[in-house]
């Protein structure tokens, strides 16, 4: 599915009924990530403003994701993605402010919409240690070596790692 807020024609702006393709997804019960392809007609590397909510209406993150500048008259599309280590994005608020005509560029669309819990599981550390209920990246990040999806520490085994020498 390909969602274009602005509907099916494909006019410049300004003209915010046509070409206004900001878009808000709300979460309920709140997701630890979220994931979209944004489509454009032509990028211009204007970029777009993204605001992440908790479910008590509080910012938990905001960023500008940019474009990257196309000189040539063909589409694309940019995958864009909003990771928590807590189960609290229950908002995501996508702003489409290019509302000229100076590109072709003035419609976008969504696709490939993702979002996701929290999946934690076992990290078996370098020094043969196990840590349980965390995410992949906070494994690798601290000092794990490999990542049991879904598992806790009494179902798996961790062997120490010898010390590679050089």
């Amino acid at each position: 599915m390909c969602l274009s807020p602005g509907g099916k024609e494909l006019g410049p702006g300004p003209n915010p009924p046509v070409e206004g393709d900001s878009l808000i997804l709300e979460c309920n019960p709140p997701v630890a990530a979220v994931g979209f392809d944004i489509l454009e007609q032509l990028a211009d590397g204007s970029g777009y403003p993204i605001r992440v909510y908790d479910s008590s209406g509080s910012l938990v993150f905001s960023e500008t994701f940019d474009t990257p500048f196309q000189t040539d008259s063909a589409g694309g599309s940019n995958f864009y993605g909003i990771v928590s280590s807590a189960e609290n994005i229950a908002r995501v608020e996508i702003d489409d402010l290019d509302a000229n005509a100076e590109f072709p560029d003035a419609n976008i669309g969504y696709d490939t919409l993702r979002y996701g819990p929290l999946t934690t599981g076992a990290c078996c550390r370098f020094d043969g240690t196990c840590v349980d209920s965390t995410t992949e990246c906070a494994c690798l990040a601290s000092e794990g070596y490999v990542w049991h999806k879904g598992l806790s520490c009494s179902a798996v085994s961790c062997g120490k790692i010898p010390a590679v020498s050089e």
